[in-house]
């Protein structure tokens, strides 16, 4: 008689009657750790679909988030532990042993997570990589770098600054190795072959990890200033431009975060009469501003930054009304405040009556379909000789 295959057993999602599709679309929404309001709405209207009571299903994720979040805040310490470990065995202070080190792998690289959430790497390869680093120990960083690789870095705000902590401080620590090597470690590796340099490996999975984390948290200031310190952010690209072109026409950034730190270094820079580049800047932020659309909806206070950094174009003409070249460029503002404001000052200034001129006749037209507009505007319609 043939015994039957021994069945998995059933997940926590499955016992509660989601079809497949719907585990698909938990499983994709979960694997990060982190769930916002739109994805929470989506699995609900998923589970409705399958006869599920919304309820019950909120209360279900809701355990599952906990869980999964109390296992990950401790993913670093428990890396960093793995690692130290696999260092003994790699000089000898402790016998090389499989089991042990399996005991030791972070709990989100162990097996995979009951409720379907975070990293789901193969035991068969875990297995694998383990074996071959006992087999061979002296490969130590050969060992580390497919570790780095594999593992999926939870995207949790305090999870993030862990990481990117404990990954700057291994980094400082390989450049230190790699510096302080004496003639016999380089005439040993000439020999027997050089290990695999972990710098690199770290680098580039803290980019990765980072695009992860703009992807995720772009839209919430509060998490990426906590990253800020190992990003290369818009707002650090354009402190270091000096060309006045390059700054005016400094692109647009993808998320709420950035942006608002676009919009108010530009208004920083455009409204102070010490800046260089105060033209470009002042540029800037007014293309910012026309932008604004896309970022309220996903960001509430983007409308307050706004309102409070917005580059009056008035300031930029008063402070450079007797520079000739810069009034002859100087373009209408589309912006029927910002025109206003201009137009006013032109009038009071009689040497400026040629621009003037210009300035309000563009005005006009670019508000012809808009007679309240044009009624304001009209109010600083310039005068003849006469007076009239």
């Amino acid at each position: 008689m043939e015994v039957p295959a021994k069945s998995e057993p059933a997940t926590v999602w499955e016992r509660i009657g989601c079809s497949k599709k719907t585990l698909e679309f938990i499983k994709m929404s979960l694997e990060d750790g982190v769930i916002d309001a739109k994805e929470r709405a989506m699995l609900v209207r998923q589970v409705e679909a399958d006869g599920i009571d919304p309820q019950e299903f909120d209360f279900v994720l809701t355990k599952a988030l906990e869980a999964y979040h109390k296992m990950a805040k401790n993913v670093i310490h428990e890396l960093s532990n793995f690692f130290k470990l696999a260092e003994n065995m790699a000089t000898g202070v402790v016998k090389p042993n499989q089991k042990s080190l399996t005991e030791k792998l972070p709990a989100t690289m162990a097996k995979t997570n009951p409720y379907m959430i975070g990293s789901m790497v193969a035991v068969e390869t875990i297995s694998s990589t383990i074996g071959t680093f006992i087999k061979a120990p002296s490969k130590l960083n050969t060992f580390k770098a497919e570790y780095i690789r594999i593992i999926d870095i939870p995207l949790l705000p305090e999870v993030l600054v862990d990481f990117f902590c404990y990954a700057e401080s291994q980094v400082k620590e390989e450049k230190q190795r790699n510096s302080g090597k004496g003639v016999f470690a380089k005439w040993s590796e000439a020999l027997f072959g050089k290990d695999i340099d972990l710098v690199p490996i770290w680098m580039e999975k803290m980019t990765h990890v980072m695009t992860k984390a703009v992807i995720r948290h772009g839209n919430h200031p509060e998490v990426m200033s906590l990253i800020e310190k190992w990003r290369v952010s818009p707002l650090k690209k354009l402190k270091g431009i000096t060309d006045s072109h390059q700054i005016e026409n400094f692109p647009i950034p993808q998320n709420a975060s950035d942006y608002i730190d676009l919009v108010k270094y530009s208004y920083e820079k455009g409204e102070s009469v010490k800046t260089i580049h105060r033209e470009a800047f002042a540029q800037l932020n007014a293309r910012l501003l026309k932008e604004s659309s896309k970022f309220v909806s996903v960001h509430p206070s983007v409308g307050e930054v706004i309102r409070q950094n917005r580059v009056k174009m008035v300031n930029i003409v008063m402070s450079n009304c007797d520079n000739p070249v810069f009034m002859v460029q100087l373009m209408t503002p589309e912006d029927l405040t910002d025109l206003l404001e201009v137009l006013h000052f032109l009038s009071t200034r009689k040497d400026l009556k040629k621009h003037h001129q210009r300035i309000y006749e563009e005005g006009l037209a670019a508000f012809d379909a808009d007679p309240d507009a044009k009624n304001k505007i009209q109010q600083f319609k310039p005068k003849n000789i006469f007076g009239f």
